[in-house]
């Protein structure tokens, strides 16, 4: 666990153990839907912090009839280094975080109606 002091700061993981501790909400970053929450903030700094670098890899693909062999590459390529450029897959994701945080916030005792009530605006309009 991270010191406490102003000069450090708590990593985002570190954060949700130590909520999830406080609250009795077990965090396993080797299970679902931690493990996703994991992948997402290691994909973040893959971004934020890229470095350049030689990687090999193994892959056999099978290319459909009539399929454009680099797009199957292109593809696959992807998927393997860029996981989380699928929209459907951060989708999914982001429907497990809020539940998961859902939960958190339930266990700190709130209800569930408040955890999205914080980040709603209101406007009004008037014309004249």
């Amino acid at each position: 666990m991270p010191e406490t002091s102003r000069s450090k700061r708590w990593r985002v993981l570190d954060k949700l153990k130590a909520i999830g501790k406080a609250t009795g909400i077990a965090v396993d970053f080797g299970a679902s839907p931690w493990s996703g929450i994991k992948e997402l903030f290691q994909a973040r700094d893959r971004l934020a912090h890229a470095k350049p670098g030689h990687r090999e890899f193994e892959l056999m693909l099978t290319i459909p009839d009539g399929a454009d062999e680099r797009e199957v590459l292109a593809a696959a390529l992807e998927e393997q280094f860029q996981p989380l450029h699928n929209l459907d897959k951060l989708d999914a994701l982001a429907q497990e975080i809020d539940a998961t945080l859902l939960t958190i916030w339930m266990a700190a005792g709130h209800d569930e109606f408040s955890f999205t009530w914080h980040g709603m605006n209101s406007w009004s309009l008037t014309a004249i």
